[in-house]
């Protein structure tokens, strides 16, 4: 049993979780005798937490759902972007297969910068997107119990 000093109207007790019906009527019942006055109020700290995270669990559904639209903006970009560079170098495509090129050919030749500058996107944005975890940010946080 507890009694967190920020809370001081407030006992924390650990139940088992065995029987907690019965455990709820034992404390009402104690709390009945030792204070007949105050009403006997209970809540799970389980449920409490999730109260107090429920805006923030909200808001990271609604970053996921940003981040899903940005990211099918920029395939839809880069989708209009080959169809471009395929519009402009129609004729030489077509001068490059009558001439014998294969379609892997053609394909690799067109799709050449894109895939290198996805890479390079790719690697200049993984460290950004995992940077803080990599670095150390979270265990620096406060309020993080330390293992000692």
């Amino acid at each position: 049993m507890l009694f967190p000093l920020e809370y001081s109207a407030k006992i924390i007790v650990k139940l088992d979780g065995r029987n907690m019906q019965r455990s709820i009527a034992q404390m009402e019942a104690i709390w009945a005798k030792t204070a007949p006055h105050r009403p006997f109020v209970y809540s799970f700290m389980d449920e409490d937490y999730n109260r107090i995270y429920a805006s923030e669990i909200r808001l990271a559904k609604s970053m996921d759902l940003f981040a899903l639209v940005a990211i099918a903006l920029a395939c839809l970009g880069l989708f209009g972007l080959s169809a471009y560079t395929v519009k402009q170098r129609f004729k030489e495509i077509g001068i490059r297969k009558i001439l014998g090129a294969s379609a892997q050919g053609i394909l690799v030749l067109l799709s050449g910068g894109f895939v290198r500058l996805s890479l390079i996107a790719i690697f200049i944005g993984l460290p950004l997107a995992g940077g803080p975890q990599v670095f150390g940010w979270r265990n620096s946080a406060t309020g993080r119990p330390s293992a000692g």
